[in-house]
């Protein structure tokens, strides 16, 4: 078994992910970020707790806009009983177009550190669920990205 990754390791460890998919905190594409974050995603990292989020949809601040957002957040526990995390923050805006504005509500899916842990196969569960929204996928690869950020830090 591999050994998991440290808590505070996270920042440099998602960054190789990021370059082997061709992006980088600096410039992220949705498409590549989400790939690598997929692929992080599936590695243990040592930590108390842990959940996955995803979502999608108009930007509730900026009508005119479309937004992305997906985190992992890891949570440990110090000596002396003081909880901490450490968040991977992957946010996006498209020029909202005809095509996204038919996913207004693009959903969101979530997984917390219980489920991730009594059911194996949920992890995988939630990846599948956002990979297999292909008609959003597509939307996003004809649209035009206005930004990418990506934030990897305490939480």
């Amino acid at each position: 078994m591999e050994t998991p990754v440290h808590i505070n390791s996270l920042g440099p460890y998602f960054d190789q992910f990021l370059a082997r998919f061709a992006t980088s905190r600096d410039g992220a594409k949705v498409e590549p970020t989400w790939r690598a974050f997929a692929a992080f995603a599936r590695e243990a990292v040592d930590c108390d707790d842990e959940s996955l989020f995803f979502e999608a949809g108009v930007s509730p601040s900026q009508r005119d806009r479309f937004y992305v957002h997906f985190t992992r957040t890891v949570y440990a526990r110090e000596q002396g009983g003081h909880v901490y995390a450490m968040i991977v923050n992957c946010d996006f805006l498209f020029a909202l177009t005809p095509e996204l504005r038919s996913f207004a509500r693009a959903g969101e899916w979530a997984v917390e550190g219980d489920e991730l842990s009594q059911y194996p196969d949920e992890r995988a569960r939630f990846l599948e669920e956002v990979e297999s929204e292909s008609n959003l996928w597509d939307a996003l690869g004809n649209a035009t990205q206005i930004s990418g950020d990506v934030y990897v830090g305490e939480g």
